[in-house]
């Protein structure tokens, strides 16, 4: 048993897909306070750096008030899921209201679409703190190495615009258009990602793990079930999987698992533990939201 535990120890797609989940959760945002040059220029005699960014910070506080409840009612790839999409359309709904729509009624627009973006980028990246939490935790150091390349990658895109286009209004409107494409297909990528690596049985394993040590900690999670085995219990499941992968990893002379499972709490866990995973995921998208101020 315990040989089949330490398979379950590192993977390699599951440290590039946490990078990947670093870089697309802090790209979008990070295209978009790039990209200022082109509001100040589309609103000269309207504060951007310190309107704009007011109703994404409003929906971080809002939405983490009320994060139980939703987490309750729509589970965790789908947060995932509709997050990215609803964050995405911003995207490409912000240069087009700039570029092609009537002054004032362009700035309502702005705010309404800001909105939305805040909320939806709420929605996905505290999601994916939440999920980084089941799992060891250098994936979590993985996680902040993504969001600080996607701070880094678009001060490079900045300076590459800067010199190739000119400093008027198409120019802005092009590295507006680099920077927010950047980062969309940044989203697209790691939504297939996601869709491949929640499939995996390294996802599988530490997910069934995390919630047989407390369902609270993960309500909404939606495992799929593991090559057809119904989930009677977390710790069945979880016996299930490992003996799959060694029906796998193994063509001649298996050795047949000896059913231990797995402890509901590691020896050792205290109450304060399992208070702090609660708020953990609110607890990195403060430090997330310090980033962004």
């Amino acid at each position: 048993m315990e040989e089949g535990h330490k398979k379950f120890e590192s993977d390699t797609f599951a440290a590039i897909f946490f990078w990947m989940a670093g870089f697309g959760s802090l790209s979008p945002w990070n295209a978009f306070i790039t990209a200022f040059d082109f509001f100040e220029d589309r609103y000269p005699n309207h504060d951007v750096r310190f309107w704009f960014p007011i109703p994404a910070f409003a929906c971080i506080i809002l939405l983490n008030i009320f994060l139980f409840l939703y987490s309750k009612l729509i589970s965790l790839g789908k947060r995932i899921y509709f997050g990215m999409l609803i964050t995405g359309l911003c995207l490409i709904l912000i240069p087009l209201d700039a570029a092609f729509i009537e002054h004032d009624l362009s700035l309502i627009l702005m705010y309404v679409i800001l909105f939305f973006f805040g909320i939806a980028k709420t929605i996905y990246i505290v999601s994916f703190n939440g999920l980084i939490a089941m799992f060891p935790p250098k994936y979590i150091a993985i996680f902040f190495g993504g969001t600080g390349f996607a701070g880094v990658l678009m001060n490079l895109l900045r300076m590459l615009c800067l010199v190739v286009f000119p400093s008027d209004r198409n120019g802005f409107l092009y590295g507006t258009i680099i920077y927010l494409a950047s980062a969309g297909f940044s989203l697209i990528l790691l939504m297939v990602m996601y869709a491949y690596f929640r499939n995996t049985d390294f996802c599988k394993y530490h997910m069934l793990r995390a919630k047989d040590k407390t369902d609270e900690v993960i309500e909404g999670v939606d495992v799929e079930p593991i090559d057809g085995v119904p989930h009677e219990s977390s710790s069945k499941s979880i016996e299930s999987l490992l003996q799959v992968m060694q029906a796998k990893s193994t063509e001649e002379g298996k050795k047949s698992l000896d059913g231990k499972k797995l402890s509901v709490v590691e020896a050792g866990a205290s109450k304060t533990l399992r208070v702090f995973k609660k708020i953990y995921p609110n607890l990195i998208h403060i430090f997330l939201s310090l980033i962004h101020i």
